[in-house]
């Protein structure tokens, strides 16, 4: 019978999708959430900054600012170089 069970893999880029998807319904606490609970189980530093930017969004600095070390942590130089840029952009 366990040979019969098809098992759903959920990947990374669906869960960015799910996430933007509560996002454009206003849902940042659903977004946020799903987010967080991945980057509990494998942390990469596409779910940390994705996670500070809903975090920036719903006026959670502190918040945001956690997630942006968290993904400076363990950023390449060339993610942290990336993101520089954009913190720049928008005046942090």
């Amino acid at each position: 019978m366990k040979n019969n069970v098809i098992r759903f893999v959920r990947t990374t880029d669906m869960l960015l999708d799910y996430a933007e998807a509560k996002r454009d319904a206003n849902d940042y606490v659903g977004a946020v959430s799903s987010l967080v609970y991945e980057a509990s189980k494998k942390p990469t530093t596409e779910l940390y900054a994705q996670i500070a930017d809903l975090y920036t969004e719903m006026g959670l600095y502190e918040n945001a600012v956690d997630y942006w070390f968290r993904f400076l942590s363990i950023a390449d130089d060339e993610e942290y170089a990336e993101a520089r840029r954009s913190l720049d952009a928008v005046g942090w």
